[in-house]
């Protein structure tokens, strides 16, 4: 049985990565949207074809479990008597939990598989622009130094500070390196969750870096609700139902303090600190993404405030050079200050719907 699960495994993956392969030329001669990437991951997705095994191993094993509790025949002994009926109803139920918990693995594994491909979506986009402005930074050094080798020429400054905007130059030039090779990593980042070849021409995204809605909620009602819907939480639960049936067939057949009833009662009172736990860390997780949503959010409204106070002193910088007020210099320190304001605030969007997104996915919301 599990040499003919590998062979299909085998197959499947192999017929998988030529799916991949035929993809990546459909791939690069569009413009993908972060829909089409996410659909293209979806379909391409090992992952998916290994849950889909889990599950079709874990339904064999419930049969065989409930053939198992069928053919369970008598047993002397009041411990023999006690594990055979726990064999016969215990059994069956563990078994059932187990083909839930790879359902809502598969669930949870696209759910995630999802929400990666909108992050590298969007950090594709952001470096993208990022390196539209550190190109156009870099322009403004090469600006500085050839009005630094003017005034070097006219005696106006000395050599160091001539060898100060060319090593301003050289920075700026490795800065655009920097930006480039992350891009690099994203694109591959990116093809790896479509599952498609690493190689070749880097993929094209289309989109724009825009904040998510997010309704008021109360967050108090939101961990009260939907517990059971954590993998952890259910997990536990379930192990916690499964002692419990162990220990009620075990009361009815054992006497206290029989080393086998003492077992099933420790375990009994592990599963359930188990789960009370289980239940606690959700809510400690529920809450601690919360506040990371929150202060996203304040950290957006900061960000755009700050990049629009700089807009508008670009534009009365503008207005005093063209007048003759402040040196050339001056106004491409002020671009500069702009520059990055706007790559702030648009990073900081970006820190917020990957928030956004991580947050819903715990309290199971698309």
């Amino acid at each position: 049985m599990k040499r003919i699960v590998c062979i299909v495994l085998t197959l499947i993956i192999v017929l998988a990565v030529t799916a991949g392969a035929a993809a990546q030329s459909n791939v690069n001669r569009t413009a993908l949207t972060v829909e089409e990437a996410q659909k293209l991951a979806k379909a391409n997705s090992r992952q998916t074809i290994i849950d889909d095994l889990d599950i079709k191993a874990k339904e064999i094993a419930l049969e065989q479990a409930k053939v198992d509790a069928r053919l369970a025949g008598y047993r002397y002994g009041s411990e023999n008597i006690t594990a055979n009926r726990i064999k016969m109803d215990v059994n069956v139920f563990e078994s059932e939990v187990r083909l839930e918990e790879a359902k809502r693995a598969k669930e949870d594994n696209t759910k995630r598989l999802k929400l990666d491909v909108n992050s590298s979506f969007l950090n594709i986009l952001l470096t993208q622009m990022e390196l539209e402005i550190e190109t156009k930074k870099l322009e403004f050094a090469k600006e500085r130094l050839e009005m630094a080798q003017a005034r070097y020429a006219a005696k106006m400054i000395r050599q160091d500070e001539l060898d100060s905007a060319k090593y301003n130059v050289d920075s700026k030039a490795n800065v655009v390196k920097g930006v480039q090779s992350r891009l690099q990593t994203l694109d591959m980042e990116l093809k790896s969750q479509l599952n498609v070849p690493l190689g070749g021409d880097m993929l094209t995204v289309k989109g724009v870096i825009e904040q998510d809605s997010f309704p008021e909620l109360n967050i108090d009602a939101v961990v009260a609700i939907n517990a059971d819907l954590d993998a952890s939480v259910f997990s536990a639960e379930k192990k916690y139902e499964a002692a419990q049936k162990t220990m009620e067939l075990t009361e009815k057949l054992l006497r206290t303090g029989s080393p086998y009833y003492e077992s099933n009662k420790i375990s009994l009172e592990a599963a359930f600190r188990d789960y009370e736990t289980a239940v606690r860390n959700r809510e400690v997780n529920i809450r601690n993404a919360y506040n990371d949503l929150m202060n996203s959010w304040d950290s957006v409204a900061l960000a755009t405030r700050h990049e629009e106070i700089l807009r508008r002193k670009v534009g009365n910088e503008k207005i005093k050079l063209d007048k003759g007020q402040i040196t050339r210099d001056a106004y491409l320190s002020s671009q500069e200050q702009y520059l990055d304001a706007l790559f702030g605030k648009y990073k900081s969007i970006v820190d917020f719907n990957t928030n956004r997104g991580d947050f819903l996915n715990r309290i199971n919301k698309d």
